[in-house]
């Protein structure tokens, strides 16, 4: 004898749905094939508006095309230098870049690119009646105006563990070579102290000559 089904009563309607336990409504292949495509076309038009975006932000500047991916990823591995556009051999001046304080300035006096290395003319003068302490060379950087930072060679670079009272002379710095994208640099050396005052920072921005 077959087992009496007992039914389901589904509350919150305007009349009440009776559902047998072993029969519970089905979902027909047709909606479920309707569902699955409108799902499809949704996910196929945020992957192309996504592929347009990327697209257009890495190819237009203001909605004129300026680069293909191919070239920005190679920029962004092996950068065009500013040795490429420049004079290798000669040193460039640059004027009214220095820095002061405590008896000590610091003045950038010329720049020369190279495709190995960039070297940088720095002028040292301690007016000061106590002796520098600064590792120059291992603290310096040059920041170019894209943010983009060149590390010192303390190896390849003038080196000193003090800077004497009344020292008065160029030294030379050698740095990362610079993008040629950059427009101005910022040359950067902490932690200065002559041991009274409290230890400072050198900080001093000039523009790239042409």
């Amino acid at each position: 004898m077959a087992e009496e089904k007992e039914p389901l009563e589904i509350e919150g309607q305007r009349a009440p749905v009776i559902i047998e336990k072993d029969n519970p409504p089905k979902v027909s292949k047709k909606k479920k094939f309707s569902s699955f495509l409108l799902a499809g076309v949704i996910g196929g038009l945020v992957t192309a508006c996504v592929g347009i975006g990327a697209y257009h932000f890495i190819n237009t500047d203001k909605g004129f095309p300026v680069k293909d991916a191919q070239t920005v990823m190679q920029e962004q591995t092996t950068p065009k230098l500013k040795a490429s556009e420049t004079n290798k051999k000669k040193i460039y001046e640059i004027a009214d870049a220095s820095d002061s304080l405590n008896g000590f300035t610091v003045t950038v006096e010329g720049i020369q690119f190279r495709r190995d290395q960039t070297r940088l003319m720095v002028h040292l003068k301690n007016d000061g009646k106590s002796n520098i302490s600064s590792l120059f060379a291992a603290s310096a950087k040059l920041i170019d105006n894209d943010g983009h930072t060149y590390n010192a060679d303390p190896f390849a670079s003038w080196s000193a563990p003090q800077i004497p009272v009344g020292m008065d002379e160029t030294v030379m710095l050698v740095f990362d070579p610079i993008r040629d994208t950059a427009g101005t640099l910022t040359f950067t050396v902490d932690n200065i102290s002559n041991m009274k005052d409290a230890p400072w920072n050198v900080e001093i921005s000039f523009d790239i000559p042409d």
